[in-house]
């Protein structure tokens, strides 16, 4: 009579095998969640802007007036009204350091919203001059509704 089974090093292989695959497949997936949110930031952040012109349209071309930085989500979105359907808030919020920022100049005349991008470790920013960019976090700083891009 045979003992019919799998040994320990039988065993040992397959799982090691597997743990393997899993942390190849798992990298890839994790990449490509973070390219995926960057994405919606970015779309976001478009959303923003057009609120933020069409709010300016009604208003004496000023924007809403925050001079420190402000979550869009919970400071500048209610000025807008329903000029957007609902607030919008970072893909992967409440994770601290990933929300849309706001600032604007003391008259209300210009402003920057920008995100944190999770891929590059760098943010996404886009001005009321019309300009939009990335600019790597090393250094990065808004001062008064300037756009430093």
């Amino acid at each position: 009579m045979s003992k019919r089974g799998f040994t320990f090093i039988e065993l040992l292989v397959v799982l090691s095998v597997i743990t393997i695959l899993v942390s190849l497949v798992g990298g890839y997936f994790s990449s490509s969640l973070k390219r995926s949110r960057d994405q919606q930031r970015l779309n976001d952040i478009k959303q923003y802007q057009t609120a933020l012109e069409n709010y300016a349209n009604n208003n004496d071309s000023l924007y809403p007036i925050f001079v420190n930085t402000v979550s869009a989500a919970t400071a500048v979105c209610p000025n807008l009204g329903s000029l957007m359907s609902k607030c919008i808030e970072d893909p992967s919020f409440p994770n601290a350091g990933f929300v849309y920022n706001y600032q604007s100049s003391v008259d209300g005349f210009k402003w920057v919203l920008w995100a944190k991008v999770e891929a590059t470790q760098s943010y996404w920013i886009s001005c009321s001059n019309r300009k939009s960019g990335t600019k790597t976090a090393t250094g990065f700083s808004v001062n008064l509704g300037n756009c430093p891009l």
